[in-house]
Formats: C-alpha cells, structure tokens, sequence
C-alpha cells in the first residue's frame, strides 16, 4: 500500500534498463549493433542500478525488510556488483580498486540478505551473489577463498528450482567461467580450468540439471 508496489515496478524497471544497456554494449563489442533496432542506449548502467537502488530505499522508509523489497534488492546489487566486474566499455577494460570494492560490497549486500531469506530465496540466487564475490577474491589473488565460494556457488546452482531459466543458466555459466579462469591461472591446474570452461560451454548450449 501507499505506492510501495509501484516503487518496486519503478525500481526493478530502472534496473532493467541497466541490463539492456549491458546487452546492448555487450553487442556492439561484438559488431552486432547495427542488428540491435533500439534507441540509444543510456548513460550508464551503472548509473541505472544505484538509481534503482534509492528508489528502494524510498519504499523502504514505509515498509522496512518486506522479503519482496529485500529480494529485488538482493537482484539489483548482483546486476550492479556485475556490471562493476565486467565492463563492456572498451575504453575502460580493467576493473578498477574503487569499482572493484564497490562490486564486492554490493555482492556481500546481496549475500546477506539471502541468508536472511533461506525460505524465499532460490539457491540460484545465492549462487549468483557466492559467484561474484568469489570473483572479488580473484581479481586480488585470494585464490583459496575464491574458489570456495566458487564451489558453495556451483552447489546453490545445482540445488536451484528454476535450472532451466535463462538466468540462471547465464549465472551458471558465468560461475563456471570465473571458476576455470581462477583454475587456469593457479597451481598449474589448467587440465581443471579447461574442463571448467568445456562446461560452461555446454551448459550456455544445452542447460543444465
């Protein structure tokens, strides 16, 4: 009541358009652009998420810790901690220390609250959140913490109710990837990090179960 609903609309709307920007610079790396009839994209994902953000908090100040609020906060940390690991601008590849303190905030943000929504919240998600914040660790050589948080992550997916979404197939995938990268550059275990990679593959192709 009291708009709260529609606050929700308005911020997970202003989070999608951060992840149709994503889409659509993704695909003009790949030359795809011209393919994309859409109008231009806007100025920044980024900007988009923490926007949907304080639209939540908004809603908040009227209904605090409501699980569908949390949940869509939980989501929109995950979409902001992604964009701030994996940028699609090719003039700024590289990730940098305060993007990268700020994606593995938001990543533990999203963390906490699905541990504090085990029954609402979807082994996939936390899956999602366990897998970026693994990637945090990666990105500074904490290889051991890395990939623990990358197996815990693996077993969210593989406990998930909705393997067959295309979300959760993507987030799986990109687990499986930041897996065998971490594998690939550590211990001289580049056998595990192909078959890591091999299987990203597949599950990109064909899902999994």
């Amino acid at each position: 009541g009291d708009g709260v609903e529609y606050g929700w609309a308005a911020a997970i709307a202003r989070s999608n358009v951060g992840v149709a920007e994503c889409a659509f610079l993704a695909a003009e790396m790949k030359g795809l652009s011209e393919e994309v009839k859409s109008p231009p994209p806007p100025p920044s994902a980024i900007t988009s998420f923490e926007e949907a953000l304080q639209l939540l908090s908004l809603c908040d100040a009227k209904v605090k810790n409501h699980p569908t609020s949390l949940l869509i906060r939980a989501r929109i940390q995950c979409n902001l901690a992604h964009a701030l690991l994996y940028p699609t601008d090719q003039k700024t590849p590289r990730v940098t220390k305060p993007n990268l303190k700020k994606a593995s905030d938001a990543g533990r943000a999203a963390l906490k609250i699905y541990d504090s929504l085990s029954d609402d919240a979807d082994g996939a998600d936390a899956g999602r959140a366990l897998a970026l914040v693994a990637a945090c660790y990666a990105r500074v050589d904490a290889a051991v913490s890395a990939e623990g948080l990358y197996k815990s992550a693996i077993d969210g997916f593989l406990r998930s109710r909705y393997q067959k979404h295309p979300g959760t197939v993507l987030a799986y995938r990109d687990c499986l990837r930041g897996y065998a990268a971490l594998c690939e550059g550590w211990e001289k275990r580049e056998g595990e990090g192909a078959k890591l990679r091999e299987e990203s593959v597949v599950v990109e192709r064909e899902g999994f179960e």
